[in-house]
């Protein structure tokens, strides 16, 4: 595993009071939010300020979370089914609603006035963000849906599900164009490559499997990339990178051209974490990679190279 990338270090957060499951980018280019079991939407600034703003606190677990900056709001997603809508300026709550009991796990940007959200009864609930109104409702199986993502130019979104298949659906329709199999457990995670040609899932098998966007979704490669689960798959804002996170404590760094891996970020070298990575985001603030785990910790990385 050669590489000339330099891993440092930047920051440590330890706010929260339970595992941190959430990560979203902040109301300013040097913050990063956060959501963990305490319930607690935190704002970190980028710059190693240690001292988080609160923005709300939820009922349940907090799973999701989506900024939605033009319209001033951030909705956050909790275990219990729970949807909370926060004006971000005021910190208070504009609207609430709760589907099925189960837990939400995802959540996806359609369209200025559209939300689509991944439930954990294996339906995509569209809300219209103006009117805090259910659109439709459309029932992709009986299982979870943990991720969701669109592709960066054609109108197509990718679902991550506890069926142990990647869903890949029209974005106007938002009819099933095809169903990926290949992963032998849970699909945690499912990023589009920024060229648009790859679509890269994670799953509970410890697998990162490549699938050819061009080619009808066929599967170009299978990485073994963590002991354990895959939980999230994140690129470096300029495509060249991705990382994954795993409930093996580590954070992995790949080569997006290659996806040769190039350096594994953990406790014994770099004061990693202790427990499971679940999240991770990619700031364009100085490139910093922004990891979260059960350890209720929020970690930043500079990667040198």
């Amino acid at each position: 595993m050669p590489s000339d990338i330099v891993v440092e270090k930047k920051f440590h957060f330890t706010g929260h009071t339970a595992g941190v499951f959430a990560l979203e980018g902040g109301l300013k280019p040097d913050t990063v939010l956060s959501g963990g079991g305490d319930g607690v939407i935190a704002e970190w600034k980028l710059d190693g300020n240690r001292d988080a703003v609160g923005l709300a606190r939820v009922p349940g677990n907090i799973f999701a979370l989506l900024l939605m900056s033009d319209k001033g709001l951030v909705m956050a997603g909790d275990l219990y089914g729970g949807v909370y809508v926060i004006d971000t300026a005021t910190r208070q709550e504009v609207n609430r609603f709760s589907w099925d009991g189960a837990a939400v796990y995802a959540f996806l940007r359609l369209d200025d006035d559209r939300v689509a959200i991944g439930s954990g009864t294996g339906n995509l609930i569209i809300r219209n963000i103006n009117s805090h109104t259910t659109e439709q409702v459309i029932n992709i199986g009986q299982e979870a849906i943990r991720s969701l993502v669109k592709h960066p130019t054609l109108p197509q979104i990718a679902l991550g599900c506890s069926d142990n298949c990647v869903h890949i659906l029209d974005a106007d329709t938002l009819k099933t164009i095809t169903v990926l199999h290949g992963h032998v457990n849970s699909v945690f995670s499912v990023q589009y490559h920024p060229n648009g040609k790859h679509l890269l899932s994670g799953a509970r098998d410890a697998q990162i499997r490549i699938w050819d966007v061009v080619d009808g979704y066929s599967c170009l490669q299978t990485l073994p990339a963590h002991m354990f689960t895959v939980n999230d798959i994140k690129f470096h804002p300029d495509g060249h990178l991705f990382a994954s996170a795993g409930r093996d404590k580590h954070v992995k760094i790949w080569d997006a051209k290659t996806y040769a891996l190039l350096k594994v970020i953990d406790k014994e070298k770099y004061d990693g974490h202790i427990n499971s990575v679940n999240k991770l985001f990619w700031s364009k603030w100085q490139n910093t990679l922004i990891s979260c785990g059960d350890d209720r910790t929020v970690m930043g990385w500079g990667l040198i190279s």
